[in-house]
């Protein structure tokens, strides 16, 4: 029920094509979404036009609404339920809850803004880390080139979490 990349960009384009029309904008949405479907432009270079228009805010508002308004009943689970038989330590890049919707009793759920829980997860606790961000808290999801190099530049928690996990 999730919709991919290029679904997922097209809704944000499609909801600011209908509130910021071509005359009042300076991003031309009805291009992009053509471009889009047509596969002349692509979905990185799309978010980037995007987030260089000063429309960052409002997207991550608007995946906040797609992601948080799908409903997990009914869904089939198997393969996450499968994940946590293999570890009980899961590092992921998605943000949505399918994973937490299955995380058995005693897993911390964290994201990359929370670096005590990195460093306990460090220390061997089991744990879901969330290193693209939780939806709960769109801010901290990454969706922008600058978000991934705002995530990843220099010595912050997040990279090195991921620098001691790599080097166990």
């Amino acid at each position: 029920g999730f919709p991919n990349w290029n679904k997922l960009v097209e809704q944000i384009l499609n909801h600011l094509n209908e509130e910021h029309p071509s005359d009042s904008s300076p991003i031309n949405f009805p291009y992009y979404i053509n471009a889009l479907k047509s596969g002349s432009k692509n979905v990185l270079d799309i978010l980037e036009v995007i987030d260089n228009g000063g429309y960052k805010k409002e997207v991550k508002t608007m995946l906040y609404e797609i992601i948080n308004g799908i409903d997990y009943e009914g869904k089939d689970l198997t393969n996450q339920k499968k994940l946590w038989e293999i570890s009980d330590k899961i590092i992921t890049t998605n943000y949505d809850k399918v994973l937490d919707e299955t995380t058995p009793k005693g897993i911390e759920v964290f994201s990359n803004d929370n670096p005590f829980q990195q460093v306990q997860s460090i220390k061997g606790k089991p744990f879901l880390y969330k290193i693209h961000g939780d939806i709960t808290n769109p801010n901290t999801c990454i969706l922008f080139k600058s978000d991934y190099e705002d995530l990843y530049k220099g010595d912050k928690s997040n990279t090195q979490t991921l620098r001691n996990f790599i080097l166990k």
